[in-house]
């Protein structure tokens, strides 16, 4: 949909596909790991890792976040429940995803808005002329 970007703009915009796994896993409910995976090549600005949270850590504050939670959580007090666990970094990672999804939506109205004022103007324009 290249007549959606302005003739000025010298960037395009592109949808990417990510993804986003995670898995808890242990011998029982007191004894568990959590493993979550972001593919986030595409996020030039706020690559998501685990040595930017444990950056971010190391500065005055010193809180230690959660990583799969976002840096939502203390990585300190964390949560003994892992269905509990998992519910929570459910929650936070569909809400990171409908966030992008309402960003889409925006641009993509704005612009179809844009568009749709242009083609009315040369619309007018033409049919004054007949």
């Amino acid at each position: 949909m290249s007549f959606l970007t302005p003739s000025t703009s010298e960037s395009s915009d592109y949808l990417y596909e990510a993804q986003i796994s995670c898995v808890i896993t242990g011998p029982d409910k007191w004894r568990w790991v959590a493993y979550c995976f972001v593919d986030a090549y595409y996020d030039d600005v706020g690559k998501e890792t685990v040595s930017q949270y444990n950056e971010e850590s190391l500065g005055e504050e010193g809180l230690r976040v959660d990583p799969l939670t976002l840096g939502r959580f203390d990585a300190d007090n964390p949560m003994h429940n892992p269905r509990e666990y998992f519910l929570t970094v459910f929650r936070i990672r569909l809400n990171q995803a409908r966030r992008e999804w309402q960003q889409v939506v925006e641009n993509l109205s704005q612009r179809v808005r844009a568009y749709e004022k242009v083609c009315w103007h040369l619309l007018y324009r033409y049919r004054t002329f007949l």
